[in-house]
């Protein structure tokens, strides 16, 4: 597989001489915690996974974890709040040269309203902005992240020296994770799976493409199937969970204007807006996006499935799960 560009670029991020600060952000299944914990040496990279808890058990869990990496001692009550445990993450990793991931820091943000947590970190980086320090934020709630570095009223706004989205991975890059395939079984494998390296990473390429995809995506317990299906339940502020499926079922199905979406899937609302809403969030998760036919400025859009294996889940797993609930999983793959 190949993250060579992304690999290169914070290499060089953490090689400044001055405060590095990097966003990383993406689909959960799409690398990112395997790419930042194989960038750097084990013994350099102090990594934090924050929990999908309250900022204070986050605050509490991430001082322990400080203290068992960097072999202080830490004691709780010294650091009650988040300006002085950046403060002290700031000077740990500029002593010991090492670099420091934040996972999932959307969790950092559950009830931001107490503390403002960008505020106290863009804060911080001003104190620390001349030492050598590295520090990456990485999540999978997308619009968040994002956020963190849109409009002048973010506090980190202007402050990141590296900002990424991770995308899938390519055809190409398919052809190199999923190695011993001829050039017609890659296609196929691209077109079912698409590019996630979670779902690719199912494949045992000494079996069939025909047992792969009845193991991991048409059986109810396949793992593929598993993380599709649970794809808006991963998704915090996602209301109506059962519309989203709808609507991505509609365009797998080859509906692809608002009108024909909205039809199909049955969410309608006046002038079709609840459709567009739901359809501007599953632009803004990567899911879908849209175009107009080329020669076409202010024709219809038409809207289309970004990730292939989400589309060929919504095309002919979801539609079938009766059958397949049943055990017919080769009757309909045949």
């Amino acid at each position: 597989m190949d993250r060579g560009r992304e690999v290169r670029e914070l290499r060089e991020l953490s090689e400044r001489v001055s405060a590095s600060l990097g966003l990383l952000y993406g689909r959960r299944r799409v690398g990112k915690t395997f790419l930042l914990r194989n960038v750097w040496e084990k013994q350099r990279l102090f990594y934090f996974l924050a929990a999908d808890e309250t900022t204070e058990r986050n605050r509490v869990e991430l001082l322990q974890e400080m203290e068992r990496y960097f072999e202080d001692k830490i004691y709780e009550e010294d650091y009650p709040n988040w300006r002085t445990v950046f403060r002290l993450l700031a000077e740990l990793a500029e002593r010991s040269d090492t670099v420091v991931v934040l996972d999932e820091f959307q969790n950092f943000l559950q009830d931001n309203d107490q503390e403002d947590i960008p505020s106290k970190l863009a804060a911080v980086w001003e104190e620390v902005i001349e030492k050598n320090i590295t520090l990456i934020l990485c999540g999978s709630e997308i619009s968040m992240m994002k956020s963190l570095n849109k409009g002048k009223a973010a506090p980190l706004y202007g402050r990141f020296n590296w900002s990424q989205r991770l995308r899938p991975f390519t055809y190409r890059e398919v052809d190199m994770m999923v190695e011993g395939l001829n050039p017609r079984e890659i296609v196929e494998v691209y077109a079912i799976y698409g590019g996630m390296p979670q779902y690719l990473n199912t494949i045992y390429t000494a079996q069939p493409l025909t047992e792969n995809v009845v193991e991991t995506i048409l059986s109810p317990r396949g793992e593929v199937n598993l993380q599709i299906s649970s794809l808006f339940a991963q998704e915090r502020g996602i209301r109506e969970p059962g519309a989203y499926h709808a609507i991505l079922t509609a365009i797998a199905g080859g509906n692809t204007t608002v009108n024909e979406i909205a039809q199909a899937s049955g969410v309608q609302g006046e002038n079709n807006t609840i459709t567009r809403k739901k359809l501007s969030v599953l632009q803004s998760l990567y899911l879908i996006d849209r175009e107009r036919n080329c020669d076409e400025k202010r024709g219809a859009y038409h809207y289309y499935i970004l990730d292939h294996g989400v589309h060929f889940w919504y095309k002919f797993v979801l539609p079938n799960r009766s059958r397949l609930e049943l055990g017919d999983e080769r009757g309909v793959w045949g």
